[in-house]
């Protein structure tokens, strides 16, 4: 009955070493955590009264079609948004805060 318990517990063990790798990957080493680094970065380049074109030069074209929104977070989903004036500048630059 020892050597099932044992075995047992290497099983459970292991799934949860196996789902915490798998969660450490994909927030800190997966392709949209790359990206979301990048972004991050790049972001604090951004100046208040920089043209959309200086913009996209730095970020690259914006995801989708919400405005100019950048992926910061591939777990929480949270963005970088950046916001322009009348005249095609950056009016504003919201950088989430990270714990």
């Amino acid at each position: 009955m020892g050597k099932l318990k044992r075995i047992l517990f290497s099983i459970f063990l292991l799934t949860i070493i196996s789902f915490f790798s798998y969660l450490f990957y994909d927030r800190y080493f997966s392709d949209e955590a790359r990206i979301c680094n990048k972004n991050l970065f790049n972001a604090k380049s951004i100046k208040v009264g920089m043209t959309e074109n200086e913009v996209v030069k730095i970020m690259g074209k914006p995801e989708g079609n919400k405005g100019y929104s950048y992926l910061s977070d591939n777990i929480d989903y949270e963005t970088i948004d950046i916001t322009f004036d009348s005249h095609g500048k950056v009016s504003n630059i919201f950088i989430p805060k990270y714990k």
